[in-house]
């Protein structure tokens, strides 16, 4: 016995929207803002730990509201100003 399988009706384009590099960015931060809310609530739903950055720390916030420093970030003393793209890094 075959499904048939729907098929969604195929659209026109409608005319494009042409949107300025600025516009594009403050859309992309405020959906970022948005999906990190909701990732938030969800986690704190199913009861998870969070992680994030804070004052150069990586803290974790556990169900129960409880804040814990995992790490501290060293910032680097790497002079990054002369750096250019093809260069080959060596450590010492």
């Amino acid at each position: 016995m075959k499904t048939k399988l729907k098929t969604e009706k195929s659209v026109k384009p409608s005319k494009i929207k042409i949107i300025s590099a600025i516009d594009e960015f403050e859309i992309l931060i405020e959906s970022a803002k948005v999906a990190a809310a909701e990732a938030i609530t969800s986690s704190e739903q199913k009861g998870l730990t969070i992680k994030f950055i804070k004052n150069n720390k990586i803290i974790s916030v556990s169900s129960d509201g409880e804040e814990t420093i995992e790490k501290e970030i060293i910032e680097s003393s790497l002079d990054t100003s002369r750096l250019r793209k093809g260069m080959i890094l060596k450590r010492k």
